[in-house]
């Protein structure tokens, strides 16, 4: 399984900022190359030798010539349009609190932990978030976000195939690797 973040480094080695990695077909369960010379039959339908399928479906789906060949197509039944947005914010203003001391005595933002959060705002966002991280570093949040997101709070957007988690520093958004909330409330 691949990684969803990578760090881009520049030429001389140096660390320069986080970036998402799209998912690929080829990291998903659905997918089926069938690489045998003759045909088989999958949920009622034929498949052809030598060619990738995608099984999440009713029916299997051949891929066709000019869909991609390393990102996740249009028609994927896994993709939501429009992503789904999902705000965290912390549980109690002790919590808040007690993150907001950490960073101060630390002298560094400190990684968010999911069982201090809980979901505050729900609903729905046009853009995907490869394009709100690229967005966020030039434009205003609020230009990006339908409400106003607070310092410390985790911002979730999941357009189905993989969903990516930022958190609210004070100088910008950060990419919150290891953030894997408990539970999903509506």
């Amino acid at each position: 399984m691949f990684s969803t973040y990578t760090k881009e480094i520049n030429q001389r080695g140096a660390v320069m900022r986080d970036r998402l990695i799209m998912p690929t077909c080829a990291s998903c369960e659905n997918s089926y190359y069938h690489d045998e010379r003759t045909g088989k039959i999958l949920k009622g339908v034929r498949v052809q030798p030598f060619e990738h399928y995608c099984l999440g479906c009713k029916r299997p789906k051949m891929f066709r010539k000019k869909d991609p060949k390393t990102k996740v197509p249009d028609w994927c039944p896994k993709r939501k349009v429009p992503c789904e947005l999902r705000i965290y914010g912390f549980t109690s203003a002790d919590n808040w609190h007690l993150h907001e001391q950490l960073c101060n005595s630390l002298c560094k933002e400190i990684s968010p932990s999911a069982h201090r959060y809980e979901v505050r705002y729900q609903g729905i966002i046009e853009i995907q978030p490869y394009e709100f991280w690229k967005r966020c570093e030039d434009e205003v949040d609020s230009n990006l976000l339908p409400v106003t997101v607070t310092l410390h709070e985790v911002v979730e957007i999941d357009d189905g195939l993989k969903p990516a988690f930022f958190y609210k520093t004070k100088s910008g958004y950060k990419i919150a690797y290891a953030f894997k909330p408990t539970q999903q409330k509506a």
